[in-house]
């Protein structure tokens, strides 16, 4: 008899998927029977897992050029573990699955080196989707039913675990952990499981093999029409994920493997991610037969916005709409070049494509060199103020005249790009153009509508937190006043931290300097720790937890570290300083333009050189 969880989920769910005889669902086929000891079996062992016969006919479809023998070998060697590790062992097959397996055969006599194609990308249509229920796998004395495995030509790709909505015990945490442990006592499965989705009905989240149980998150929808429907959570999950064409895009365009240098985990994209990437995507080509204008995705500071921005550089250079463009990501600070450059150096089919510009026009590294030696790809970073005429010449020149060349500019709404968009616009007259921002745009920065357009994704700070990507923070003001002589040297340097242009804030050095020694007095330095010993400690009574200092300099770090030691003791204190990103391996070291600049804000905005590091001491 049917239990409560595989009548309030598991069934709705497959019905969801498959449909009830009244509709055809998501487009996934209903197949049961196929256990090694049933009459239509499809597995040999209990231990396998990919569904051969399927993938074999799959392959012979997707591929008809390949010789029979060639495609056997291809089947080898998608079902042969490639490494112990498990992650690595799974990332050996998302590489076969995205690019391929190289195979090689003898044909009229000449040695031929081809791809098999596991899945068709382009046309969906040609794949066969089907749902297994309860698909029992034994590993060793290990014996698992994983709820249900969605399978793509006969490859597990996806798996849908359910709880029973009304035991307060089974919740999708629980699913969750669950799937940790399948991971751990029938591995196999999970070198070719891309996306893993658990729900109790009610509450529904979305992760991959290497996602942490917490980080599992919840998945939701930005369309208002589907938020006053008012569906259960499993329901806008199974259609926001597990749709066959929304799965395939998800595993091409939204999963992305990053490392720690300890350890490599798999990340995918959260639903406000993948509802920008599309909106975006939808807009640039709109823009395209329009006036470049593609429009700006503000999404919350700390909602994964440098991440956003690499899957849509992903995703438009593999639509043909866009020709193979060259990509221009613009930022208006060397440090978020290097951020975001660095997030897309992440991503191992991008790095081959990227470069720096250090200039607008003139040798090899120059921003017209990149262009105008190309008639497409290529991935080129630069800073907004590049965009400024040569010297000795009144306008922006043009730099390309092509199509297929998007502009992507971050943050940007801000102050500094007003006199310096309309030089890319000029630059570049026939770019497609779209601003990323973790701010809003003010109501009356009319030069960032102009150059970019209106907003065409929003994620807000209440949804962020809501969802749990961001945790609020609340700030209180304690100051120490700063005794400044001089009002309008302050004022100076106030400009400067809005424009934060490297030219301009080499020539503030000596003043900084003359500052740092102001902000850092013996006595001021006394009462700024007196007041961070006597916070720290009360609320260490209510609440355990660390507190981070963040200073204007090595020199002012270490002594409040030393302070702070006296009063709370020295076993409690650890102090470190944040060192330079290493430079491209195109780009030329040059110490200035890799400075860091450490900024607080105890009274007022009075920033230190703090050369090539910002320097902090924990407690705790």
């Amino acid at each position: 008899m049917p239990g409560a969880e595989d009548t309030y989920a598991e069934q709705p769910a497959l019905e969801w998927l498959c449909g009830d005889g009244t509709d055809a669902g998501l487009g996934w086929a209903y197949v049961h029977g196929i256990a090694p000891d049933a009459p239509g079996a499809e597995r040999e062992h209990w231990s396998d897992v990919v569904l051969v016969a399927r993938l074999r006919r799959a392959l012979a479809r997707l591929n008809p050029e390949v010789p029979p023998a060639a495609l056997d070998d291809a089947v080898r060697r998608v079902v042969e573990s490639q490494s112990p590790q498990l992650i690595e062992d799974h990332r050996s097959f998302h590489e076969l699955l995205l690019s391929g397996v190289p195979v090689s055969y003898i044909e009229g006599g000449q040695e031929r080196d081809r791809r098999v194609w596991l899945v068709d990308f382009d046309d969906p249509d040609r794949n066969e989707y089907i749902a297994v229920n309860q698909f029992t796998i034994i590993v060793g004395k290990k014996n698992r039913r994983p709820d249900i495995l969605l399978f793509v030509n006969g490859i597990p790709l996806a798996q849908v675990e359910l709880k029973n909505p009304g035991d307060e015990e089974a919740t999708a945490g629980a699913a969750v952990n669950q799937v940790r442990h399948y991971s751990e006592t029938i591995p196999p499965l999970y070198r070719f499981v891309e996306v893993i989705g658990v729900s109790d009905l009610l509450r529904a989240r979305v992760g991959t093999i290497s996602t942490p149980p917490e980080h599992f998150a919840e998945w939701k929808t930005l369309d208002q029409e589907e938020r006053r429907a008012g569906r259960p959570q499993l329901e806008l999950m199974l259609r926001g994920v597990f749709e066959p064409a929304l799965l395939l895009d998800i595993v091409r365009n939204f999963v992305t493997f990053d490392s720690d240098g300890r350890r490599t985990y798999k990340v995918m994209a959260k639903y406000h991610q993948l509802h920008a990437v599309n909106a975006a995507v939808d807009a640039a080509i709109e823009a395209m037969d329009g006036d470049g204008r593609s429009g700006v995705v503000w999404h919350t500071q700390g909602s994964g916005k440098s991440l956003t921005m690499a899957f849509f550089a992903t995703k438009i250079r593999r639509d043909p709409r866009f020709a193979n463009p060259t990509v221009v990501c613009v930022t208006d600070r060397i440090d978020l070049d290097d951020q975001l450059e660095s997030n897309f150096l992440q991503q191992t089919h991008l790095r081959p494509a990227i470069e720096r510009a250090e200039e607008v026009t003139g040798g090899e590294q120059s921003l017209h060199a990149m262009l105008s030696g190309r008639e497409a790809g290529g991935i080129v970073f630069t800073t907004i103020q590049k965009f400024r005429p040569p010297t000795g010449q009144g306008k922006m020149p043009v730099l390309s005249e092509r199509s297929n060349i998007v502009v992507i500019t971050d943050e940007a709404h801000r102050s500094q790009y007003a006199g310096f968009a309309e030089n890319i616009r000029a630059a570049l007259p026939n770019a497609v153009r779209i601003g990323f921002t973790g701010t809003p745009i003010e109501k009356s920065d009319r030069s960032s509508r102009l150059v970019f357009g209106d907003y065409i994704s929003v994620y807000r700070m209440r949804e962020s937190q809501e969802d749990g990507a961001t945790v609020p923070i609340y700030y209180e003001s304690r100051q120490v006043p700063v005794e400044v002589e001089d009002p309008n040297e302050l004022k100076a340097v106030e400009q400067v931290l809005e424009g934060e242009e490297v030219e301009a804030a080499n020539k503030l050095v000596t003043s900084w300097a003359q500052l740092e020694r102001v902000v850092g007095l013996p006595e001021r330095l006394d009462e700024v720790a007196n007041d961070i010993a006597d916070h720290y400690a009360a609320r260490r009574e209510v609440l355990e937890g660390k507190a981070m200092v963040v200073a204007y300099s090595r020199r002012i770090a270490a002594e409040l570290a030393r302070i702070l030691g006296d009063r709370l003791g020295a076993a409690l204190l650890t102090a470190s300083s944040r060192p330079r990103r290493p430079t491209h391996p195109s780009s030329p070291a040059t110490g200035a333009r890799r400075r860091r600049w450490g900024i607080s804000r105890p009274s007022s905005r009075i920033p230190t050189q703090s050369s090539r590091s910002s320097s902090s001491a924990t407690c705790g």
